[in-house]
């Protein structure tokens, strides 16, 4: 399992720390997901187990953070994802070169599998998670299936890397460090 959680910048403006919450969030989700390694366990339900255990803490946290997790049936290749809020996945593979079934000539380079859309009431608006009356519930993430192959990359970030990137500045980057790993590494 591998999740992100983004807090929320404008409880700053009242003096709480955002990052506190999604690090909570994120912290639950851990205990849960390795709570017990024999039950396969589900992107949404470790959105909601997180999501409960940080709202039960005896001295509440806090603030309020969008999230995005994925789990991962090692024995399927499905991946399970979770995503509330404008945090989100992208699942890159390397495309070789070829032709395509249209019969139109492809180029070798990386290629979107996947990619969560973002989940806003309104601009600027993301669905949270929080202690707040309008935070919204982890059963309004969306959900998806994702079928991943040997080679594909994973690519978890806030709104802070999806809007600032393209996916393929994303893709070109991630799949440029592997291969200078794997240059190391030989």
């Amino acid at each position: 399992a591998i999740g992100v959680a983004d807090g929320v910048g404008q409880w700053r403006e009242q003096g709480i720390d955002s990052g506190e919450f999604s690090r909570a969030l994120m912290q639950a989700s851990l205990q849960y997901a390795t709570s017990s390694f024999s039950e396969r366990k589900s992107a949404s339900s470790l959105l909601v187990s997180a999501a409960a255990a940080v709202a039960s803490e005896k001295v509440p946290i806090l603030g309020s953070s969008t999230a995005c997790v994925l789990t991962l049936d090692q024995s399927t290749g499905i991946a399970s994802i979770a995503n509330l809020g404008d945090s989100g996945v992208l699942i890159g593979r390397w495309q070789k070169a070829g032709v395509s079934r249209a019969g139109e000539e492809v180029r070798s380079g990386p290629r979107v599998v996947f990619r969560s859309p973002q989940q806003e009431h309104e601009f600027g608006y993301p669905f949270q998670l929080g202690h707040h009356s309008v935070a919204d519930h982890p059963s309004t993430a969306q959900m998806f299936d994702a079928v991943l192959e040997e080679g594909d990359l994973v690519v978890m970030g806030s709104d802070g890397v999806f809007d600032n990137l393209t996916d393929s500045e994303i893709l070109a980057e991630a799949f440029r460090h592997v291969s200078l790993h794997q240059e190391e590494q030989e």
